[in-house]
């Protein structure tokens, strides 16, 4: 059977056919390459090609530090001329079809990751009739970098942010070429790409490139570097130009010698285990534009797209956890409340210190935050849906309290195999039921239907959350009100506005 070919408004592009019935196109390049005097500016639309374009290897990852932080760590190519995307579609889709379109951020702390890891894979999504969409963005120094010389331009610094917009257009502009409803785009992501879901959720540069949204541990109260506006993150960059030799001035020269610094000397090691002590790691900033404040700010005066949006974290979550000793010093938070820190040590003197210190920290960086962006999609009335993932595949639960951060990436994506060890049953139902609630909430604007627990829309009065439970698909249910909501309740008197 021949490969599977679509002819686009740039061009013509060739596939590859599996044999489970999907039809993949890999590495399609979106905007052109980065580089040279195009490093640290707006990426530009892809230009149209000649011929017949094979689109069937990943393209190259941003160049990033390879850092080996899990099982679960991916190697690839790396290369400035990083900005593709893939797509994955029912085999037989045609341009005739208006199918609902997936589109996937990866994360990585906006310092490393790519779309190519196969937990990201997108034969399901396919397989259940939606068009999956993956992409890669700048990260790191590349991708969030604020210098003198660029503070004129119309749009600065959120290089990485950018891309993400570019790709969207790209979408809009071709997805129904390969069946997809260019209409009814659902952008998704976990972590990194969680949070640049929010910022997009509450940029004007954004609006009208995706219809609904669904975020995945990306914390929503602080940008990932509360107060990190333009100029902070220009100060971070004067350590790194001072390091590399170059002088942090306004001077068109200044730029033209960093934008010819070998690209190794600019990743410079930096890594998610590092990126606080190394120089020149800017992280998104409110760049006045693109990013106008932080994003509690933002939703509190209803500055947000009104969208559908399913928003959740694992039971397990991420936080940064400061080292502690006593029950004292993890309640530390609460010591300038009595009252408070009465209600914090009712909750928490049966745990020990450092578990603590840990549920507090994940509170605050994900859980309450989860909670404050349902609220406030909630009172500008748009439909809103809050869960928690506490499911661990039974062969990896050893050890662990929940579901760690990223644990129901591959539920969501069905992809089970990627965690190479033994898969039982009830581990897949609950890959069913994950995907089934993502793919039917892309296609209708809800995660209802198929006899899947049902799961109602978040009403603040009521604090009611689906918790996908640690045993399995027959305990999953709506909890009204949360069973955490005494332990947010605290966060968000006296840590969340303050994170």
């Amino acid at each position: 059977m021949a490969a599977p070919e679509v002819g686009t408004a740039l061009g013509r592009i060739r596939g590859r056919r599996t044999p489970e019935g999907v039809e993949v196109f890999k590495g399609v390049r979106y905007a052109e390459p980065p580089t040279g005097a195009h490093r640290w500016q707006p990426p530009r639309p892809a230009r149209p090609w000649a011929g017949t374009l094979d689109a069937l290897e990943f393209g190259p990852g941003c160049p990033q530090h390879p850092y080996v932080v899990s099982r679960k760590a991916h190697r690839v190519p790396m290369d400035e001329d990083c900005l593709r995307l893939n797509i994955w579609r029912p085999d037989g889709c045609t341009g005739q079809h208006r199918l609902p379109v997936m589109v996937w951020l990866h994360g990585g702390g906006f310092i490393s990751g790519t779309s190519s890891p196969a937990r990201y894979d997108g034969s399901a999504f396919a397989r259940s009739g939606v068009i999956l969409v993956s992409i890669d963005y700048r990260v790191g120094r590349l991708g969030f970098f604020a210098h003198p010389a660029l503070e004129d331009d119309p749009l600065r610094g959120n290089y990485g942010l950018m891309d993400q917009i570019e790709a969207l257009r790209w979408i809009s502009r071709n997805i129904g070429f390969f069946g997809g409803d260019e209409t009814n785009v659902t952008l998704f992501g976990e972590s990194a790409g969680a949070m640049s879901i929010i910022s997009l959720l509450t940029s004007r540069v954004s609006k009208g490139l995706f219809h609904k949204a669904i975020i995945q541990s990306g914390g929503g109260r602080h940008n990932l570097v509360p107060g990190n506006d333009w100029a902070s993150a220009v100060a971070r960059t004067q350590a790194l130009a001072q390091k590399l030799g170059v002088p942090a001035d306004k001077s068109a020269a200044s730029l033209d010698a960093l934008r010819a610094v070998p690209v190794e000397r600019v990743v410079e090691g930096l890594h998610m285990g590092n990126l606080h002590e190394r120089p020149g790691y800017c992280a998104p900033m409110i760049d006045g534009v693109l990013i106008e404040d932080e994003p509690q700010t933002l939703f509190q005066r209803g500055a947000f797209h009104r969208l559908p949006l399913l928003i959740g974290t694992t039971s397990a979550d991420l936080g940064f956890a400061p080292p502690v000793r006593t029950l004292e010093d993890a309640l530390a938070p609460f010591q300038h409340d009595r009252a408070l820190y009465k209600r914090a040590y009712a909750l928490f003197s049966h745990l020990p210190p450092a578990h603590v210190a840990q549920q507090l920290a994940a509170d605050t960086l994900m859980a309450e935050p989860a909670r404050f962006i349902a609220r406030m999609v909630r009172r500008y009335q748009t439909s809103a849906w809050l869960y928690r993932f506490a499911y661990v595949p039974q062969a990896l639960s050893d050890g662990l309290s929940g579901a760690p951060h990223g644990g129901e990436i591959e539920f969501v994506f069905d992809t089970l195999g990627t965690l190479h060890a033994p898969m039982t049953e009830r581990d897949q139902e609950v890959a069913t039921l994950m995907h089934g609630y993502w793919t039917a909430f892309a296609r209708q604007g809800h995660p209802n239907g198929n006899e899947r627990p049902h799961w109602g829309c978040f009403e603040p009065r009521e604090n009611n959350i689906l918790h996908i439970d640690e045993r399995g698909v027959p305990h999953t249910a709506m909890k009204s009100p949360d069973p955490w909501a005494a332990r947010l309740d605290l966060v968000e008197a006296c840590v969340g506005d303050a994170y």
